[in-house]
């Protein structure tokens, strides 16, 4: 990851990251005017034309862009791609893009990190996580991808996610400067205070490279309350659309079924009338079994 940070370089020049162009700050999302509302450095698989990651949140510099989308599957999509480097040439368009049509895992036992299949280690890279995991669990995969993995758009856009060499350094200065004050007959003063200045240089260092996370782990919260607001925006419109629906009148029964004939009440009186005269009458014995046999 320092091997950035230990470039041949003019003393007066920092890093790429630490210049004024290459520090990343919050920008405004792309417009979801006129369709625009694509991820930053991600173009989407043609089977996601209606999931694909809408932009919410992003960080960006002169040098490269660090964008987070959520999708309709509940899923927050963040994407560290690359626009020029430090001396002034276009990246590539694989450095500069995330096809995920042609995607494949940095890493085949975990796959939820992406890289185009070109040129994996000068790549865009696409990490992908549900909006139910902490930004601090997915920070701390990030991380883990930074330090485990030689890719060089991650070591170039946020290298303010590794700070292993920092805190290296400082225990190696930490124990010179013991070393140099158990020494108190003669104690080298130059350069104890050479150590010094260094070990306030570090400090600087982490510093920076702490406000930087801390802000892309600020906006990673901030896109996972959006997916959670749109993704319990979708589920009431899908529990509310069938009460939304406007009621639909029963259709009238066929003509004729469902309504009693004309002369149904004639009929029944008939009917109660034979009975009656059937009956005997009073004092009178009732009719034999054979008599009533049909």
């Amino acid at each position: 990851m320092d091997r950035f940070e230990r470039e041949p370089r003019r003393e007066d020049r920092p890093p790429a990251w630490r210049s004024s162009e290459g520090r990343m700050w919050e920008v405004s999302p792309k417009s979801r005017k006129e369709g625009r509302d694509h991820l930053t450095g991600y173009e989407p698989h043609s089977r996601e034309a209606t999931a694909r990651p809408r932009e919410v949140a992003r960080m960006g510099g002169s040098y490269g862009d660090v964008a987070i989308g959520v999708s309709r599957k509940k899923e927050l999509t963040l994407v560290v791609s690359k626009r020029r480097s430090r001396e002034g040439p276009a990246a590539t368009r694989e450095e500069q893009t995330l096809l995920a049509g042609s995607a494949r895992p940095m890493d085949l036992t975990r796959g939820n990190v992406r890289v185009n299949a070109h040129d994996p280690k000068k790549s865009a890279v696409a990490f992908r996580a549900s909006h139910r995991k902490s930004p601090r669990s997915m920070m701390a995969r990030l991380k883990e991808v930074v330090r485990e993995r030689d890719q060089q758009v991650l070591e170039e856009q946020v290298p303010f996610l590794s700070r292993a060499g920092e805190r290296k350094a400082l225990r190696r200065l930490q124990k010179l400067e013991e070393d140099l004050l158990a020494k108190r007959e003669r104690p080298d003063r130059p350069l104890l205070r050479q150590v010094n200045a260094r070990k306030q240089a570090l400090r600087q260092v982490l510093t920076e490279k702490t406000a930087q996370e801390r802000r892309l782990r600020l906006l990673l919260q901030k896109a996972q309350e959006a997916s959670r607001r749109r993704a319990g925006a979708l589920e009431r419109a899908d529990w509310l659309s069938p009460l939304l629906l406007p009621l639909e009148e029963e259709p009238p029964p066929p003509e004729g079924e469902g309504e009693a004939p004309e002369d149904a009440g004639t009929l029944a009186d008939a009917l109660l009338a034979a009975a009656l005269e059937a009956l005997p009458e009073e004092g009178e014995a009732p009719p034999s079994q054979e008599e009533t046999k049909f």
